[in-house]
């Protein structure tokens, strides 16, 4: 065992890219895995969810809270 990284899946950047900005030989997997880049709806969901979140850490509430899922009619 050589405990050597080796990666095995960009999101998306260039092996190329990731060799220059790295101070050692990068490793790549032979059947190296690039994934496409996200949607526009993903990274607004992401940035939105993002909000949200540091919204919540401060306290603040940008929006009203969802009110509670209804499991049947009331009698």
């Amino acid at each position: 065992m050589t405990k050597e990284f080796t990666v095995m899946s960009l999101h998306p950047v260039r092996p190329a890219k990731v060799q220059e900005t790295c101070g050692w030989k990068v490793k790549f997997a032979e059947d190296l895995d690039v994934k496409p880049a996200p949607s526009e709806l993903a990274l607004k969901t992401l940035r939105d969810l993002k909000a949200r979140t540091d919204a919540a850490h401060k306290g603040e509430s940008g929006t009203a809270a969802a009110p509670p899922p209804t499991t049947g009619q009331r009698r």
